[in-house]
């Protein structure tokens, strides 16, 4: 029994290691109005529906994320 208990400690450990461990990444971009192909400012990015930022007033935003993440504009 201690080494089932053991080896159940072991896995969880080792899955939240290997969760907390994603690359992180770096998106920068520019948001532009997709017909006038002008900036958009202070447009809501959200990462995962739970981080997030905004576009600055020429509609310049940056974020850092994990890869696979899903971003929302």
């Amino acid at each position: 029994m201690k080494k089932l208990g053991f080896t159940v400690l072991l896995i969880y450990i080792f899955s939240f290691l290997t969760g907390q461990s994603g690359e992180k990444v770096q998106v920068t971009g520019l948001i532009k109005n997709a017909i006038t192909k002008e900036p958009v400012n202070f447009v809501n990015i959200i990462i995962n529906e739970k981080l997030g930022t905004s576009s600055d007033n020429i509609g310049r935003f940056s974020i850092i994320t994990k890869k696979n993440d899903t971003i929302l504009f």
